[in-house]
């Protein structure tokens, strides 16, 4: 179980979907990439070893998950693989001024390779992906493509096209403190609901079907006093399951990751070592 989770979390954090809360996912888990490759620039980290824990506390078999970074870590990868399944590598790859400028997720069977472009101010204006299969007789077309257009410092209109001709507008809208509130698909009139504390953390991503009137919750995240996230909830099929997962951490370092059952029941857990 636990070795489903942890893969399926991290698979999350990067991932380019079909789906909303585009903000969320091309921004601000972006930033939180840059800034941990900063803090491990700083600290000379040069390698992560990940190691899950069963709910007993034994190491789960046949699991193995390690993340390296270059000399001068404008480069990471990191390689996990299980008894199984196929060997699978993510690598990001980031300028001098450490912004995040290309994503590539690879394994025997697909590789997905992501571009992403910014304005002189920094501000992502757009990701180019596109997914390539190494089966010879697959000739689909797919890419995807976020155009992200800009108003006083924040997102106001993001295009997705997907294949070059699908394409779906979002508009965003801000909050009284200025922090990105809103974000509509104007197609579907779906609606994702963001919610920050008062540091401008962001505590809550809710969303709302234009076919449904209850409000879902998605995320829900709490912060120690250093800013790092000590908690997250994260719901399953429009909220009627969730898992919980509790974070530690040791020089502002992540050191260990415990995950929950709605129930409470603990379903396992991710060890950090650093080198």
């Amino acid at each position: 179980m636990i070795r489903t989770l942890f893969v399926a979390a991290f698979i999350f954090a990067f991932a380019i979907t079909g789906h909303a809360q585009y903000y969320y996912k091309d921004i601000v888990i972006n930033k939180e990439l840059e800034a941990e490759m900063a803090k491990l620039k700083e600290q000379k980290i040069h390698t992560i070893n990940i190691t899950p824990l069963e709910s007993d506390g034994r190491e789960s078999d046949g699991f193995f998950c390690q993340k390296k970074f270059n000399k001068n870590y404008s480069e990471s990868e990191l390689k996990t693989s299980t008894s199984t399944s196929y060997n699978n590598y993510f690598t990001s790859r980031f300028t001098k001024e450490g912004i995040l400028k290309q994503t590539i997720d690879s394994s025997e069977v697909a590789s997905t390779t992501a571009n992403y472009i910014y304005d002189d101010m920094q501000q992502l204006i757009k990701i180019e992906s596109s997914t390539n299969f190494a089966a010879e007789d697959n000739d689909d077309n797919n890419s995807e493509q976020h155009i992200y257009e800009y108003e006083n410092g924040l997102p106001k209109k993001l295009w997705v096209i997907i294949n070059n001709k699908d394409t779906s507008l979002y508009l965003f809208k801000a909050d009284e403190n200025n922090n990105i509130g809103i974000e509509k698909n104007v197609k579907t009139g779906d609606i994702f609901y963001y919610y920050y504390d008062t540091k401008k953390q962001l505590t809550d991503v809710v969303h709302s079907y234009a076919a449904k009137q209850t409000l879902i919750p998605d995320f829900k995240f709490e912060y120690n006093g250093a800013g790092l996230i000590t908690q997250m909830i994260a719901s399953e099929k429009e909220g009627a399951y969730f898992f919980t997962w509790r974070y530690t951490y040791e020089n502002g370092l992540r050191t260990m990751e415990r995950c929950y059952s709605k129930e409470g029941r603990l379903t396992g857990s991710v060890e950090y070592e650093y080198k």
